[in-house]
């Protein structure tokens, strides 16, 4: 298991939970997967080195098989695990529209959850976009209705994924997300400010009998470093102050 540092920044507690910047230390591994997680499995995966997994909140409102629900949110935040949100990836029908009810069903379904939304979450771009522009749109109106609900600013990313038709300049500039998610895919570096979040290769592994694939968590070239979500037990038994 990773090292954890003594200190670091507490934003907010909803229940249980808080939201908190990712300690400055080490690079931070954890994986993001489709599979339901279970604190047994959670363990499995701290035994390779993982600080954290990454799990899926539905397009629409409401749980489905593969989302997070409120056991599983139980299972993953603990003292020494942590969570990151991630909703589905649209796979077609990207528009200002689309963007708009996306965004708010990302922020609906993490209120359900009651899980802090000064952590953020990461809004999934990937597909045969059609243009730039229908790609700009979307992402667009995703993060505005987003925002809008009460998603913290800082703290969103945006995964850039195969079929995203931006450079690394228009990934910078033609975006308002602060964050960004590099995919395993072949994808350009984001001009001046690079990735807070990389998913590494080789992609889909199986271990414990589902199927993963790693993250880093790191710091972008503008000092800006991701959030998780853990438990108020967690901080209080690290000695973590809030600022």
């Amino acid at each position: 298991m990773l090292p954890r540092p003594a200190a670091a920044c507490i934003l907010v507690s909803v229940a249980n939970l808080i939201a908190e910047v990712v300690p400055v230390g080490p690079r931070i591994f954890g994986f993001d997967c489709l599979s339901k997680l279970t604190a047994d499995l959670c363990r499995v995966f701290q035994g390779f080195g993982c600080a954290f997994a990454m799990r899926y909140v539905d397009l629409a409102v409401g749980v489905t098989p593969l989302t997070l629900d409120v056991d599983e949110v139980d299972a993953i935040c603990r003292p020494d695990f942590s969570l990151r949100v991630c909703q589905f990836a649209r796979s077609s029908g990207w528009s200002l529209a689309t963007g708009r009810n996306d965004g708010v069903a990302c922020v609906r379904n993490m209120m359900a959850l009651s899980l802090p939304l000064e952590a953020g979450a990461v809004c999934d771009l990937e597909g045969s976009f059609a243009s730039k522009g229908q790609c700009i749109d979307y992402a667009g109106a995703w993060w505005e209705a987003a925002t809008s609900e009460g998603l913290d600013r800082d703290a969103t990313d945006v995964y850039v994924g195969a079929g995203v038709p931006l450079s690394g300049e228009e990934l910078e500039d033609d975006l308002a997300f602060r964050g960004y998610m590099q995919s395993g895919s072949e994808v350009p570096d984001v001009a001046r400010r690079g990735y807070r979040v990389r998913q590494v290769r080789p992609l889909d592994q199986t271990v414990a009998g589902i199927r993963v694939d790693w993250n880093v968590l790191q710091t972008d070239y503008k000092g800006s470093r991701p959030r998780w979500i853990r438990t108020v037990a967690g901080a209080v038994a690290l000695g973590m102050a809030a600022t």
